[in-house]
């Protein structure tokens, strides 16, 4: 009996570091998911409401939210007691620890006069095209991509060999902006 536990043991001791790489990675891929999934609810609700919607991400914060831009009418009906509420999907969210914007790639009209990427969904399903690159501590990387034509988010493993966004292209970078 102690010889098994003994066993266990120490396989239980060589798990635990591999455990930590893929609770890291599980750390990316949630986080480009989220991201994507946040891409995919705005789209869905340009189509459905009839107007522009918008998702504003803080590059060098790490952080990222939903405007769905609403009327003047619908703002004052969402306040409580002179305070605003502020819808769920509407909330600020933010990058999991260790888990940052590595580059993003966005046409130069995309930056607002505070440094964020506002990418704006159509009520045709189109959007401004957006090549979102996420990285963690270990230097692994996601790729989230919006299309221009149908606002389409795919989210893949890596960096894109090639970034094709059409017209002029900045790269952000937590430096420096360069423009190519």
């Amino acid at each position: 009996m102690a010889i098994v536990i003994t066993i266990l043991g120490v396989l239980l001791i060589l798990t635990i570091p591999s455990m930590r790489g893929l609770h890291n990675l599980n750390k990316l891929e949630t986080a480009s998911h989220d991201l994507a999934a946040l891409l995919r609810y705005a789209r869905s609700q340009a189509v459905f409401q009839e107007k522009t919607v918008e998702v504003r991400i803080d590059f060098r914060g790490g952080r990222y939210r939903l405007d769905l831009m609403s009327e003047p009418d619908e703002l004052l009906e969402r306040h409580n007691y002179g305070k605003p509420v502020v819808l769920e999907e509407e909330r600020i969210r933010k990058l999991p620890e260790g888990v940052v914007f590595a580059d993003m790639f966005v046409w130069q009209e995309q930056i607002n006069d505070q440094g964020n990427v506002v990418i704006e969904f159509y009520p045709n399903g189109a959007a401004t095209p957006v090549v979102a690159i996420i990285k963690d501590k270990a230097g692994r990387t996601m790729t989230v991509e919006i299309s221009r034509c149908t606002g389409q988010t795919r989210v893949t493993q890596g960096r894109p060999q090639e970034v094709a966004l059409p017209g002029q292209t900045e790269v952000l970078s937590k430096k420096v902006v360069v423009q190519e």
